[in-house]
């Protein structure tokens, strides 16, 4: 009973091992990936519907101005539709953001 618990024990060992090393390795290459241009957009490249009278870039320097976001956006951030929303959401002229 001993050598078979053992050799369980191990097995178990080496696959927890596996799944640590690709959830390790996986969070590695995100954050590699997030650092590339090709990732990125500026945040002038983004399309939306601007309010009457304003200009889309225009109205996205206003965005910028009022909730402080980067230049340049970072596609893959965990947190980036929260960011966006929060952003347009501060323009006085935005009524909703969807």
């Amino acid at each position: 009973m001993g050598r078979w618990s053992f050799k369980l024990l191990a097995f178990l060992a080496v696959v927890a091992g596996f799944f640590a090393a690709v959830i390790v390795l996986g969070h590695m290459a995100l954050d590699y990936l997030r650092q590339h241009e090709r990732y990125a957009i500026e945040l002038s490249q983004i399309e939306c519907e601007p309010p009457p009278g304003l200009g889309r870039t225009d109205f996205l320097d206003e965005v910028q101005y009022y909730s402080g976001l980067p230049t340049r956006l970072a596609l893959l951030e965990t947190d980036l539709r929260e960011r966006l929303a929060d952003g347009f959401g501060r323009h006085p002229w935005v009524e909703r953001v969807r």
